[in-house]
This record gives structure tokens, C-alpha cells and sequence, in this order.
């Protein structure tokens, strides 16, 4: 069963980075180059469909990781690197949660066809705070993935 297990957070763990990673190179580059208004409008219709499975992948991750580093006896390094995952997956989670979440909220309740002023400085934060959640997204990955070979 624990071998089932380690394979299933591999594959949610790497659901989440490869969305996380999409999202990096294709909207956060398209949104940039586009005009403020339109920008904010394919953000909030992208995030509409993004939030529907991107909280349960990220929580689905922890909550296998977590099951199965309970109940699996691995080797010294596999239960450091998946420690190392699940603390990644946890800053995924904490970053979606506390920063880009609030933020997706806010452009959602703009007046569509309109940009106003703050939404400069928000796009900066917003950009920064996904590429952290990325980065941990694909450590967690890369933790999750290296830990199954070593078992």
C-alpha cells in the first residue's frame, strides 16, 4: 500500500508544480504584455477555472505525503527529502493562501474593462509571490520524486 502511496504524491506533487510552471510561462508572460485592462480580464477568467483544482491538488499532495510518510518506513535521506516536500508543498499552500488568493479576490471585483492605479504595483507583488510558490512547487516535486527512488 505505501509503495501506492508514495507514487500517488509523486503524481499529485507533480500536478501542482506542472500547473504552478504553466502558469509561470504562459499567463503571468501574456499578461505582461498585454494592456492593463485586458490583463486583469484574463487573469480573473483564468483563475476562475485554476481555483477549482488547484487548492484540492495542493491539499491532496500534503494529505497523501503526510499518510504516507506515516505509515511507510523509508531510509534516512527518502524521509528528509519527503519532509522537504511536504514543507514545500506546505509554502505552495501558504503563498496561494495568504498572497495570491487575497489578490485574485481584488481583481475579481474590479469594474471589468477598467485598470485601476493600484493594479500596477498588485501585478509586481502577485508575479513575485507566484514565482516563489512556483520555485516551491518544483522542490517539492523534484523532494517527492528523488525520495521514491531512494525507497
Amino acid at each position: 500500500m505505501s509503495g501506492v502511496l508514495d507514487v500517488i504524491t509523486v503524481v499529485l506533487s507533480g500536478l501542482v508544480a506542472g500547473g504552478l510552471l504553466v502558469v509561470q510561462l504562459g499567463l503571468v508572460r501574456t499578461v505582461a504584455v498585454l494592456p492593463a485592462a485586458a490583463s486583469i480580464r484574463l487573469h480573473v477568467a483564468f483563475d476562475h477555472y485554476v481555483e477549482r483544482s488547484m487548492p484540492a491538488l495542493t491539499i491532496a499532495t500534503l494529505i497523501v505525503g503526510i499518510v504516507d510518510s506515516a505509515v511507510h518506513s523509508m531510509p534516512a535521506a527518502a524521509a528528509a527529502l519527503s519532509i522537504a516536500g511536504l514543507l514545500a508543498t506546505a509554502i505552495v499552500a501558504a503563498i496561494s493562501q495568504l498572497v495570491n488568493v487575497p489578490m485574485n479576490a481584488t481583481m475579481r471585483n474590479w469594474e471589468p474593462g477598467t485598470a485601476p492605479r493600484e493594479y500596477a504595483s498588485l501585478r509586481v507583488r502577485w508575479d513575485r509571490a507566484h514565482l516563489a510558490r512556483t520555485l516551491a512547487g518544483e522542490v517539492a516535486f523534484v523532494c517527492f520524486a528523488v525520495a521514491l527512488v531512494l525507497r
